[in-house]
């Protein structure tokens, strides 16, 4: 009679389960592979359109991101061997502490490792009812206008219930998944979710011998050493407004 009690409790459950969907997951380990079209990237760069012709016009990176139901931690994976085109794309190690409003950042810029401490970034976002399945997770597509040229969008997984995802976008009701920006020069996507609790090392952002500076506080400093000519608009694009 006990087992009988049991596999119809079980039964039960599994019913409930299936009618509610997927159970919440509150941590996780998501990887993620972004591909970047460099010739869309560069498309302002004479001379790099002609050295992209010749080595090819897309770069692809991986990343994988850790999160609780407070924070998050971004992580490019590395390569043993330093690749041919290392500079051509950033590789942003970001955390987020959801409960504390804080971003923390580590940057190379120009081949020099900087460290960013600041509030998380605000978008805002519109919702949409476009839907798809990325890693088996159903995800709803988000919208954010960026400025009058650039629009992103984001495909959030509810089940996974961190407001977090690549780089040092947040803000929605779930994880970001996927990731685009309109003209298709940067996307993100998920390749796997696996859930686990992260170990408390993989979530904390360096403090010994680091000095954190406010994005103010960066902007400043590159101006002062390069003034704001036209490398200086592009480089505060391409680190400060998007990512």
């Amino acid at each position: 009679m006990l087992k009988m009690k049991f596999l119809l409790s079980s039964v039960l459950l599994i019913v409930t389960i299936n009618l509610q969907g997927r159970a919440q997951i509150r941590a996780a380990k998501i990887n993620y592979e972004r591909k970047t079209n460099l010739e869309k990237k560069y498309a302002k760069s004479d001379w790099m359109k002609d050295y992209l012709a010749e080595i090819g016009k897309t770069k692809i990176d991986f990343f994988e991101l850790y999160y609780n139901d407070t924070v998050s931690a971004f992580y490019p994976v590395e390569n043993e061997i330093r690749e041919d085109l290392w500079w051509t794309t950033e590789k942003n190690t970001v955390w987020q502490n959801l409960k504390q409003n804080k971003l923390y950042a580590k940057r190379s810029i120009w081949d020099e490792e900087v460290y960013i401490s600041d509030s998380l970034h605000f978008r805002k976002w519109k919702i949409t009812d476009v839907k798809r399945k990325i890693c088996g997770f159903n995800c709803r597509m988000a919208l954010w206008q960026a400025d009058s040229m650039h629009t992103f969008y984001a495909w959030f997984a509810p089940d996974l219930i961190c407001s977090t995802g690549p780089e040092s976008y947040n803000g929605l009701p779930g994880a970001i998944l996927g990731l685009a920006k309109e003209d298709g020069s940067v996307t993100y996507f998920a390749t796997s979710v696996s859930i686990l609790n992260p170990e408390k090392e993989k979530l904390l952002h360096p403090t010994k011998k680091i000095k954190y500076k406010s994005t103010n506080e960066l902007k400043e400093e590159i101006f002062r050493t390069n003034g704001r000519d036209k490398m200086y608009k592009e480089l505060e694009i391409s680190y400060f407004k998007y990512w």
